[in-house]
């Protein structure tokens, strides 16, 4: 038996055993969870980030033509699955989104291990939502959602919060037409609804000792910069800032890796910082302080530094959104999930902050890091149910030539 039908069988066993063992509303979700973590698991494994997403769009477009439903790629590299209602006089779709990559690939950490109660491996949560918009699709070619309006589900080829701010706008018209409302999948937070939503920026430095300095790093007589120092330095620049007086804007660092080993002086580091924010204006002037900083760092030691901006969310418009929150928080009651509403920076704001109401949904429970998820296995079929039911809603609230 090949290692696929074992994994199937192993799935089909432990999903067995939790419709035993777990209470409502777990035990009554749909669709078969089993199918929702195959799809997942497979999508994890396959190589990422690369170009345009291939090998992840490759088995979406193979899982879509299995299921007889009609597909189209944009010239970015999107998949895009349009449910359009013939006749309409409103050609406005509701859409729904996910993002196929992750930065958080490993050749062997992205080969999932499971047993009864959870699900693990690097940037399983990522792969997540594209398996639940899978299911999602095929259930709307079922006819799940009626015919009453217009659905487009697209399959993103790179991050939402990507530092190519263009990315959405060139979505949007490759749809033709301009959503009336919007959902985003994310991996996690099956019960986390946005209360004040944020805006963020990513930079990534790179910091690193000229070339001289490098091919004498075994020579002791020679003095090379510590590239631990200079991230220790600007990590104690940056923390502790009050970047405004209500404290709205925080600044964190979200990851150092340096060193070289074997005794010789780390001439090269990185350092990932997040900026977040509920203010944008404070947000854009906090950006260029950070930005500033990070660049003076070690001058006057012949070090290289660079700054780059790896990622960016406005601030959403949450008062636009306002009723699709509603919506997400109507039905977590329903399946007697407790909403919490949290501050975070949500991927919707890019469409919100174009005048198209948006939400952001998660579809399990998980924790992530950068080595390993662990994503609970009772959530999953939850999160499904979290995310079909919040898009019939959504399209039963739009009425054709109607607002959110």
């Amino acid at each position: 038996m090949g290692p696929m039908p074992t994994l199937k069988a192993f799935v089909a066993k432990a999903f067995a055993s939790l419709r035993r063992g777990f209470k409502a509303p777990f035990r009554k979700a749909h669709p078969p969870a089993d199918g929702l973590l195959s799809d997942a698991v497979r999508l994890a494994e396959l190589a990422s980030p690369v170009e345009r997403e291939e090998p992840r769009i490759q088995f979406v477009l193979e899982r879509l033509k299995r299921s007889g439903i009609v597909c189209r790629i944009d010239a970015d590299g999107n998949a895009i699955v349009p449910f359009p209602v013939p006749g309409s006089g409103d050609p406005r779709p509701v859409l729904v989104h996910a993002c196929l990559g992750t930065k958080r690939w490993h050749p062997l950490g992205s080969l999932s291990r499971l047993d009864a109660v959870s699900a693990r491996g690097a940037g399983l949560a990522d792969a997540l939502p594209a398996a639940v918009l899978l299911a999602l699709a095929e259930a709307a070619a079922g006819g799940a959602f009626g015919a009453s309006r217009s659905i487009v589900f697209a399959f993103l080829s790179r991050s939402p919060e990507s530092a190519d701010g263009d990315a959405y706008g060139r979505l949007l018209d490759a749809l033709g037409a301009r959503p009336v409302v919007a959902i985003g999948l994310r991996g996690t937070g099956l019960s986390r609804v946005a209360g004040k939503p944020l805006g963020a920026a990513r930079f990534i430095v790179s910091i690193s000792a000229p070339a001289e300095a490098k091919t004498a790093r075994a020579n002791p007589s020679v003095p090379v910069p510590s590239a631990v120092s200079l991230a220790a330095e600007l990590v104690g620049r940056l923390e502790g800032v009050r970047w405004d007086a209500s404290g709205a804007t925080s600044c964190r660092v979200a990851r150092v890796a340096a060193g070289s080993g074997f005794g010789r002086p780390p001439v090269d580091a990185t350092v990932e910082i997040e900026l977040e924010s509920a203010d944008q204006g404070v947000l854009d002037l906090a950006v260029g302080a950070v930005g500033a900083t990070a660049a003076k760092t070690g001058e006057g030691t012949g070090v290289a530094v660079k700054v780059a901006e790896a990622s960016r969310l406005p601030v959403p418009d949450a008062r636009l959104s306002a009723p699709l929150a509603s919506i997400v928080k109507a039905v977590l009651k329903e399946l007697k999930i407790k909403a919490e509403e949290a501050s975070y920076a949500d991927p919707a704001a890019f469409l919100s902050s174009r005048g198209i109401p948006a939400v952001s949904i998660g579809v399990s429970e998980a924790v992530e890091g950068y080595e390993r998820d662990e994503l609970e296995l009772a959530t999953l079929g939850a999160g499904f149910r979290l995310a079909e039911l919040s898009l019939a809603r959504c399209v039963a609230a739009v009425p054709e030539g109607g607002e959110a």
